[in-house]
């Protein structure tokens, strides 16, 4: 979610409604993970009257709703100032380890890397060209399995 791509006609709490895995529950599912990222009372609220750091979290919200079996993360918070992404940073962390979602994180920011990473892999300018290296999070939970 390097951009937040929401529906701009339908609210935080419909865009996150729309991705919820259990369509039974997807109205209450949409409000639990509203409430998760800190935005219990924004869910009526369009895109357009959501700030930059909003419009990501329900952009986190609506991709965990749908209980994903592996998470992509590209640059999510680039766009962002760096207290505001440092923090979004730290909430999403916690939630992906909370829920033990095995996470692919991209990044060009090696702190961020630092913060997140039980293991880097660094690509080099010629194609093919990478590099392994083990790290050990601080948040790191082997015992929920590898990737």
């Amino acid at each position: 979610f390097q951009e937040p791509r929401l529906l701009p006609w339908y609210t935080a709490h419909k865009n996150v409604m729309l991705f919820a895995h259990r369509e039974v529950m997807a109205f209450f599912d949409a409000e639990e993970w509203l409430e998760r990222v800190g935005l219990a009372d924004a869910g009526q609220l369009y895109p357009h009257q959501l700030s930059g750091g909003m419009k990501q979290r329900v952009s986190i919200a609506r991709s965990l709703v749908c209980e994903p079996q592996l998470l992509l993360v590209d640059e999510p918070f680039s766009a962002l100032d760096k207290p505001l992404a440092a923090a979004l940073r730290d909430e999403l962390f916690n939630i992906i380890n909370a829920e033990a979602i095995p996470t692919v994180w991209v990044t060009h920011d090696s702190q961020e890397a630092d913060a997140v990473a039980t293991r880097k892999l660094f690509l080099a300018g010629d194609p093919g060209t990478w590099q392994l290296e083990e790290h050990t999070a601080q948040l790191a939970q082997p015992e929920k399995g590898e990737l």
